[in-house]
């Protein structure tokens, strides 16, 4: 993908085209740790529609901090 068309589109998560770790290092953010929160819950009825499951069925939510040198 060239330059202009990455200026031209938003940036997300769904189309940035390097990793988001990466994308911070070339930023002069390089993340030196990261710390892995994992929380086991019952999905709430709009979440059973969106995901196709019964209300109640166990989700798996993954949350990833990472950090750089400076903390």
């Amino acid at each position: 993908m060239t330059d202009h068309i990455r200026r031209d589109r938003p940036k997300s998560p769904r189309n940035i085209p390097a990793a988001t770790t990466g994308r911070m290092a070339d930023r002069g953010y390089p993340e030196t740790a990261q710390r892995d929160t994992l929380v086991a819950r019952p999905a709430s009825a709009g979440e059973a529609t969106v995901l196709g499951v019964a209300t109640g069925t166990i989700l798996l939510d993954h949350l990833r901090t990472g950090r750089t040198a400076a903390g």
